[in-house]
């Protein structure tokens, strides 16, 4: 077998190997997001994104004092699939989540007991629509 083609073998089994990390079984960690038609922006207390498909996470970090209120006003449109909105804290554990199954707007107040910078995860295997997240502490 000649160099050349060893390496092609070597390339195809390696591109068959990714192709089934990614895209075959059950849902797990993704390598990568996937975004298809995504406009979008964020800024110091907002995130906003439309998307024809979505696959992957986003994610904003939000400074929090001891004792204080996190209000997260979300606008959510979902076409197919859902999208998981979470906050996490400083050490890594869930705070709040709500899984996105319909379109939805509102408000939630998430109280804070330790200081830090909290992560706001916005992450789905598979969607297409949008959100606008907007918040505020205090």
């Amino acid at each position: 077998m000649s160099w050349a083609r060893k390496a092609a073998v070597v390339a195809l089994v390696l591109l068959m190997g990714f192709l089934a990390i990614n895209f075959v079984g059950a849902p797990r960690p993704r390598l990568f997001n996937l975004e298809i038609g995504s406009v979008g922006t964020e800024g110091p207390n907002y995130m906003k994104y439309h998307y024809q498909y979505f696959r992957g996470e986003k994610s904003a970090l939000i400074f929090c004092d001891d004792a204080q209120t996190l209000t997260l006003h979300y606008d959510i449109e979902i076409k197919s699939g859902y999208l998981l909105v979470k906050l996490l804290s400083p050490q890594g554990k869930l705070v709040w989540s709500k899984i996105f199954n319909e379109s939805a707007s509102g408000l939630v107040n998430i109280p804070v007991d330790s200081g830090g910078f909290f992560k706001l995860v916005i992450e789905s295997p598979s969607t297409s629509g949008g959100f606008d997240l907007l918040w505020d502490v205090q």
